[in-house]
């Protein structure tokens, strides 16, 4: 399976992996500390009937805030800008955090959705009391406007991959 990650420029780069594929679009949104590559292990059976595209959201994997910023809702905007550079609609699928954003483009946007595939989609940030305060702070550190992203980037570049991954597990 080849791929192609390119950047595009949405009001800022927006970096995006193209799967390739035939057939109508689809857009794969990761979630909150994913990135364009966490579609890779499933790009190929999904390649055989869309054509697959997956943007590093603002603030994540190689898409810098820049003045957008990495809120949810600039996100939502990012995603239906990726559709529109694609082509007219696209079934979006959405995992996590990406999920949210899915569902509020098809709220905003419902002329850019031609369906949605959630998998696991975030709860609204208003039932986010039942989260642990720290897990809280962690989920919403990349969301400060101009230091989140850089703050997440120093907290993980401290840690190494296994690291990671065990906090990562212990989290889910």
């Amino acid at each position: 399976m080849t791929h192609e990650r390119i950047t595009i420029d949405l009001d800022g780069p927006v970096s995006v992996v193209d799967y390739g594929g035939d057939g109508p679009l689809m857009v794969a949104v990761h979630g909150l500390e994913g990135s364009a590559y966490n579609w890779s292990m499933i790009a190929p059976e999904l390649t055989k009937t869309h054509h697959l595209v997956a943007p590093d959201l603002s603030g994540f994997g190689y898409t810098p805030p820049g003045d957008r910023g990495s809120s949810v809702e600039a996100n939502v905007e990012l995603v239906a800008a990726v559709i529109k550079h694609f082509g007219d609609q696209a079934l979006v699928i959405g995992n996590s955090m990406g999920g949210l954003i899915s569902i509020l483009l098809a709220e905003l946007y419902p002329d850019r959705v031609s369906g949605l595939v959630l998998i696991d989609p975030a709860a609204p940030v208003s039932t986010w009391w039942t989260v642990s305060p720290a897990a809280a702070a962690r989920l919403s550190t990349p969301l400060i406007p101009l230091i989140g992203g850089r703050a997440i980037e120093a907290y993980r570049s401290a840690q190494t991959a296994e690291e990671r991954v065990a906090e990562g597990l212990e989290f889910v």
